[in-house]
This record gives structure tokens, sequence and C-alpha cells, in this order.
């Protein structure tokens, strides 16, 4: 056998059982939070180090390990995680630019999530959104208890009733397909985030993303946003209805998108004043519970260019 292909042969055993090596971790629930993110690596390095074809064998190998070791409980993640591998791997050999290989790796974590929710459901008889679905539901039902309750203790009227919690069991349920959107992004970035450094440590090339300070979205977005409120507030789309679904996932969506403008103002101004880059990182922490506010920044930065009129400031 040739020296190649026996180091081949070698350095693939060895990804296979890292690879199965971290979906054994992942069964933990503790030591999950940190394992399953790095579960694509020994693809990634693997594809980089040879290529796309040969590493379907240390996907299978590797998957049917898990199996064996966990049975069908880490499975469905340990499959996800390696096409994801695979994606990223194949990109990043590719040269692809950084918006590509996120935008991919969102997608096929989108396709491989719905795909395994579905496998799940057909064969095993586990509905996973039903059973969030359901767990949701009694966690608001608790919630109604627990104030009326308190209600009757201070002998108030109840702050959160049943019909409370019904809007928003309803508003949930129709924007399953934006949160899944949204997941599938924040997976892709934290996957990429998390093992490019690695990557590149080891000595393979990827591409730099750039910092946050520098995300700029189109103003197309700022139209959209316009389009989306014309329907909410002059068409009223009755709940149920398909221009109430889309409404809402839109909005969601943009949201979303609102939000990440203004975190990235945030670093701006940090960057701009010269003040430590913590400070930075301290004002994303905080944005999300002050998400309103700081998706009023991001509107601001995109509609008016902020950084432009305070770039004028300056030179003046």
């Amino acid at each position: 056998m040739p020296e190649n292909k026996v180091k081949q042969l070698t350095f693939g055993a060895m990804m296979t059982g890292l690879f199965i090596l971290l979906s054994f971790l992942t069964a933990s629930p503790l030591l999950a939070i940190i394992t399953v993110w790095f579960i694509p690596l020994p693809i990634i390095l693997y594809i980089l180090k040879y290529n796309l074809k040969s590493s379907i064998g240390i996907v299978l190998i590797g998957c049917l390990g898990t199996f064996l070791l966990t049975g069908p409980i880490v499975i469905g993640i340990s499959i996800v995680f390696a096409v994801i591998g695979m994606t990223i791997g194949a990109k990043a050999k590719s040269n692809r630019g950084k918006l590509e290989i996120l935008l991919s790796t969102a997608l096929t974590t989108m396709i491989t999530v719905v795909a395994t929710i579905y496998a799940s459901s057909k064969f095993m008889g586990i509905n996973v959104l039903e059973v969030a679905m359901k767990s949701l539901r009694t966690g608001l039902n608790s919630n109604v208890k627990l104030s009326e309750e308190l209600a009757k203790t201070l002998n108030q009227k109840s702050t959160f009733t049943q019909e409370h919690a019904n809007i928003l069991y309803k508003a949930a349920e129709n924007s399953l397909p934006s949160a899944l959107i949204l997941s599938s992004l924040l997976m892709a970035l934290l996957i990429i985030i998390v093992n490019f450094p690695i990557i590149k440590k080891i000595g393979y090339k990827v591409p730099k993303f750039g910092a946050i300070k520098d995300i700029r979205f189109p103003g197309f977005f700022l139209i959209g946003y316009l389009v989306v409120l014309l329907i909410q507030f002059l068409i009223k789309p009755e709940e149920g209805t398909y221009f109430y679904f889309v409404a809402l996932n839109a909005s969601l969506l943009l949201d979303a998108v609102f939000l990440i403008q203004g975190i990235s103002f945030i670093h701006f101004m940090v960057h701009r004043s010269n003040l430590p880059k913590a400070l930075a990182w301290i004002g994303t922490i905080f944005a999300f519970p002050l998400a309103s506010f700081v998706s009023i920044l991001g509107i601001l930065d995109i509609g008016l260019n902020l950084r432009v009129l305070l770039g004028d400031k300056t030179k003046k």
C-alpha cells in the first residue's frame, strides 16, 4: 500500500475517532453545551487535507460508531453537524467567500434540521416540534395560574390571563419559519466562529470574517420594513390568513436585521471613540434586553447613514 494512502487512512481513522468522541460527549447535557459546536471540526479538517468524496466514509463510520455507543439519542445531532462539516469543508477548500460559506452553512443547517425532525417523527414516533409546543403551552398555563394566585393574594386583577397565554402561543406557532431561519443562521455563525480559529491555528487557510463594526445592511431592508408596516396597519390582516403569516415572519426577520445593525453601530462607536473593546461586548450583551432601543439605532444607521454624518462632523 502506498505511503500516502496509509497516511490518509491513519488521518481518517483519527478524525473518525475524534468525531465519535465529540458525539459521545454530547450525550451529556452539561458537556453538550461546549462539545456540540466542535462535532463538524474533524470532518472539515479531513476535507481540507484530502477531499469531500472520501469524507463520506468518515461520516458514515462516525455516525455508525455514534449510534452503537449512544443509541438513537445523539445520532440525529451527529448527522446534522456532520453534514454541516462537509458543507463548510467543501466551501473552504474551494476558497469560497466568507458570506457564501455562512449562507451555505445556514441553508444546510436548516435543511438537515427539518429532515431530522421529519425522520424522528416518521421512524421514531417523536415529533420534536409537537413536544416543544406542548412544553410551551404547559409553561404558559403555569404562568397563568401563578399570576391568578398572586392576584388573589394581593387582592388585585391578574396581569397575565389565559387570553394573553393564547396570544403568545399562537404568535410562537406562526413564527416558527422565521425562528428556524434565524436559529439556522445563528448556529452557522457560532460553528464558524468557534472552529475557524482552530483550523487557522493548525495551518489551513480560511476566509477571515470582517469586524462586527463593519457590518452594513443595504437600504432595501428599510423599504421592506415600511412595506410590512403598511400591511400591518393599513390592510390589518386577520390572524391565520396568509398575509398575517407572511407579515409576522417578515417582521421578526427584519427586527433581527435591525438589531444586528444596531449592535454593529455600538461596536463602531466604541472603536471610533478609542474606548476599550470590552465595552463593545458589554454593549452587545445588554443589546438583547434593550432590543427595541438598539433596533431603532440600527434603523437610523441604515436610513440616515449615521456613520457618514458622524464622519462629516469629525472632519469639520
